[in-house]
């Protein structure tokens, strides 16, 4: 059993969508979970990492939508519209990426930069290229972020130089998840085996004897032994592939359909995607899809639209659409930044909340112009206003819109973005049999100055509004620090 962590702080986190402050409590980890929250120490004899006055702990924040590759020109062409933009610049970027030495340097920069800005979770789009993907996993193990991974599909729509056949792109995502999968479990071994040589030998050794007794086995018994002991450790890995096809225009019908029976096989795995981003988008895909009822219409048509889908966006969804996903339990993954940044449109995520429709939030880089979730939270709230501004200038504001509050996007960063990613059980918040992946936040550094007694509610708003990767002074996943400055 591992040495305990015990730290003495001010708690901040959202328990079922409200944001709760724990002041002065001992929170203590053991073997990566929390053990106990309470006013006293539980053990004396353990070892205490005191807060300072100005610091505050919260859960680790949840990057539910990015685009690590294009991270190699963030802030680039954002004077232009999508469709002009991807084939502008994200297409030839990421065409780049089957240099694996140049894929190692981008994604290990990404995973390096989100994780200092306190992303200790993220849902990676990486390229085409099954190689290059399976590198962003690697650079997610080794530095020790916990991360969906997807290989992106696109079999129509692209320019020549990135594009796959419908078959090749759905043999290759069948290989990258189990690969992905497999480079996850071989870390597990690696850790194992660098904890204890000699046990781990003895380990081998009854395994042999164990896999000689299986074979003799009934097949059929073993078979379904293997699926389901294969389907927790897959549910349960750090890194994890994800069903990535990149938006209805550039994906045939037929590989969404072999993409949804991949799904089937493997009842864990999350699907990613994009939704009513713009409206020459939406156009699109009603010319290329007029046989369903609209954008989302489509994705349930092939199988993808469940509770382990992710579609970013979702700016201009219809409430037809919003019914669908609320049935689904699908989620949309709010992205200001990008929207703002290449003229999509203002997302109203309070009317999607109110349609019972889950909504995290991500960085959408390099739409976005940061690879920061502090950034998309604090754009989150000025996309709120910028509705609330529309809707008095209009009516008056006669339905009393109320816009978004810091509390609830800290939410939607962290307990939303939980959900989203299947993780509830296991992160979000602090919640006693959880996983510890926090940050630990101080306002009396960097660009940011505290003077006096701040109020620990304060504290937040200064972090939501004013801070940066500065005052994320450590990082923790899994109870690992990853962060230390």
């Amino acid at each position: 059993m591992g040495k305990p962590l015990v730290f003495h702080a001010n708690f901040i986190h959202s328990v079922d969508g409200k944001l709760e402050i724990l002041e002065n409590k001992y929170l203590t980890v053991t073997n990566r979970i929390i053990t106990s929250i309470s006013d006293h120490l539980p053990n004396p004899n353990n070892e205490v990492i005191e807060a300072t006055k100005t610091q505050f702990i919260m859960p680790g924040l949840i990057d539910t939508h990015i685009h690590a590759p294009q991270y190699s020109f963030i802030g680039c062409g954002l004077d232009l519209p999508l469709m002009e933009w991807l084939d502008t610049y994200t297409f030839p970027a990421e065409s780049k990426f089957t240099d694996l030495e140049y894929a190692k340097q981008v994604y290990s920069t990404v995973v390096k930069r989100s994780l200092s800005c306190g992303t200790t979770t993220a849902s990676y789009f990486a390229t085409i290229d099954k190689n290059a993907s399976l590198v962003l996993a690697e650079c997610c193990i080794q530095n020790g972020q916990r991360a969906f991974v997807g290989k992106v599909t696109m079999d129509r729509n692209s320019p020549h130089f990135y594009i796959e056949e419908t078959n090749e792109a759905a043999m290759n995502e069948k290989k990258f998840i189990k690969e992905c999968f497999q480079l996850s479990k071989q870390n597990i071994l690696n850790q194992t085996f660098n904890e204890d040589k000699n046990k781990n030998e003895d380990n081998n050794q009854t395994l042999n004897k164990n896999t000689n007794k299986n074979e003799n086995r009934d097949e059929n018994e073993n078979r379904n032994e293997n699926e389901n002991r294969n389907e927790n450790e897959n549910a349960n890995l750090l890194v994890q592939p994800i069903l990535t096809p990149r938006f209805v225009p550039t994906c045939t019908k037929e590989v969404m359909i072999k993409l949804s029976e991949i799904q089937k096989e493997y009842p864990s795995l999350l699907i990613q995607s994009h939704v009513s981003e713009n409206m020459n988008e939406i156009e699109l895909v009603k010319s290329l899809h007029c046989e369903s009822d609209h954008y989302c219409g489509v994705y349930n048509d092939v199988g993808l639209l469940n509770s382990h889908t992710i579609l970013a966006h979702g700016v201009h969804l219809t409430d037809n659409e919003l019914l669908l996903l609320a049935e689904k339990k699908a989620t949309i993954a709010h992205c200001p930044s990008s929207n703002f940044q290449i003229f999509s449109g203002a997302c109203d995520v309070k009317r999607l909340q109110k349609a019972n429709v889950n909504v995290s939030l991500g960085t959408d880089v390099a739409g976005g112009e940061s690879i920061s979730m502090i950034h998309s939270m604090r754009n989150a709230l000025v996309c709120s206003r910028s509705i609330l501004f529309t809707k008095r200038a209009v009516d008056g504001n006669k339905d009393n819109y109320q816009p978004l509050t810091v509390p609830e996007v800290i939410t939607m960063a962290t307990e939303c973005g939980a959900k989203a990613l299947g993780l509830s059980d296991k992160i979000g918040n602090f919640v006693v049999g959880k996983e510890f992946d926090a940050i630990v936040v101080d306002m009396d550094t960097g660009f940011t100055d505290c003077f006096g007694n701040v109020k620990i509610t304060d504290l937040l708003d200064k972090f939501v509004h004013t801070g940066d990767d500065r005052n994320i002074v450590r990082v923790y996943v899994r109870g690992n620090l990853v962060k230390k400055q």
